[in-house]
């Protein structure tokens, strides 16, 4: 067991914690040894894994709600690599995309990725469309109005992106509620 002190110290040489640190040691050897004997490819996208942080272990035969499934996950003939991208496709719930389209949560449809913003997704997209996030805006600005800057007259909420004047919180919230908001 490792006391306090010495992990926060061990933790400060890796600059991690150190389960990040080993879970990364051992994605880092998995990957060398997998590219010594050339099975370092993906086996959903047939391209090679070349960081070992996009390295993740796929079941070739999917596991999950078989009758088998204890054989199907443990059977290391049915492991192989996948890219983690490539790897989410196939997780339940997981809805699988035609090509250049992505889903939005709201209309509960599929729409193409040029209609949506880049977000934190798992494909790198916002979780609903431009027509969304841009209703979502407009109601948040007839909701949040903003108020002239007693600096420089420009548009503003509790600071002015134009001089900086931060009108303070207290006053702030004065101001919103005079306007009805409720807090």
């Amino acid at each position: 067991m490792t006391s306090p002190a010495l992990k926060k110290k061990y933790e400060e040489q890796l600059g991690t914690t150190l389960g990040k640190a080993r879970n990364q040691l051992c994605n880092q050897m998995l990957l060398y040894y997998a590219t010594l004997v050339n099975q370092h490819i993906c086996h959903k996208c047939n391209l090679p894994v070349v960081d070992p942080q996009e390295l993740s272990l796929d079941h070739i035969k999917p596991w999950r709600n078989e009758i088998n499934a204890k054989e199907l996950y443990w059977d290391t003939e049915n492991v192989t690599i996948a890219h983690l991208k490539c790897n989410k496709v196939d997780r339940p719930g997981r809805i699988a995309l035609p090509p250049g389209m992505s889903y939005c949560s709201v209309h509960k449809d599929f729409h193409p990725v040029d209609e949506f913003y880049s977000g934190n997704r798992w494909n790198g997209l916002d979780y609903v469309c431009k027509e969304i996030s841009k209703a979502k805006a407009a109601k948040y600005e007839n909701q949040n109005p903003r108020f002239k800057c007693p600096e420089c007259g420009n548009q503003m909420r509790k600071v002015c992106q134009k001089c900086g004047h931060d009108i303070g919180m207290a006053q702030y919230m004065s101001m919103r509620r005079q306007e009805g908001a409720q807090y």
